[in-house]
């Protein structure tokens, strides 16, 4: 994965077309799923898109609903887009495996399937959008949970608990570009200290 995404963020700097590529996270709940997926979106500069699905029943998560019916809205796949703009977003397709409709199921396979979700089609919109400029991740807990049809099409990758070394390099990452963001903070930045970073990850 991590030589694919070197090539991916090289490729969108030249502004070559990529092939779409479904990616399956793997790995017990709170193992940083969802963390790695927001520090994909960060790291390629992508606005990140997340569809909780974990036991969902209506389609209009995804497809949105008419406005011919009350209280309708916009899929939240188009919302995401309407951020990104041009630029293909990150679609982060939290706990699909906990899909908990038939139909649902279904439309969720359309959103996976690289020759239909080019034209994706939002019933609050009435207009058509291309998904096929996106990133598609999904998390899972377990393999065996994933739908056959779903491992022929994606990439499975098991993410592992992140050492304890690591986890101190991720909140000193973390904290550096948040002090950096602000004028005000930013001298702060080269203080900061391993001995800091561990008391916050050791204490409550």
């Amino acid at each position: 994965m991590r030589l694919y995404l070197v090539n991916l963020a090289k490729d969108i700097r030249q502004g070559k077309k990529t092939e779409q590529t479904i990616y399956v996270l793997l790995g017990p709940p709170g193992i940083g799923k969802s963390f790695i997926s927001e520090m994909l979106a960060e790291a390629m500069e992508r606005p990140l898109i997340n569809v909780d699905l974990g036991g969902r029943k209506d389609t209009g998560i995804l497809e949105g609903v008419s406005p011919s019916v009350k209280a309708a809205y916009p899929g939240r796949l188009c919302q995401g887009i309407s951020i990104g703009k041009n630029r293909g977003g990150i679609i982060l397709l939290d706990e699909f495996e906990k899909v908990a409709d038939e139909g649902l199921a279904m439309m969720l396979g359309n959103v996976l399937d690289i020759k239909k979700n080019k034209d994706w089609y939002d019933q609050f919109l009435g207009y058509r959008v291309d998904l096929s400029d996106c990133l598609l991740l999904c998390t899972a807990n377990y393999a065996d949970q994933v739908p056959d049809f779903v491992q022929n099409r994606a990439e499975m990758v098991n993410i592992e608990l992140a050492t304890y070394q690591q986890r101190v390099g991720y909140v000193m990452s973390k904290l550096k570009g948040k002090l950096r963001s602000d004028n005000d903070t930013a001298h702060y930045a080269n203080q900061l200290t391993d001995d800091f970073c561990k008391y916050l990850i050791v204490e409550e």
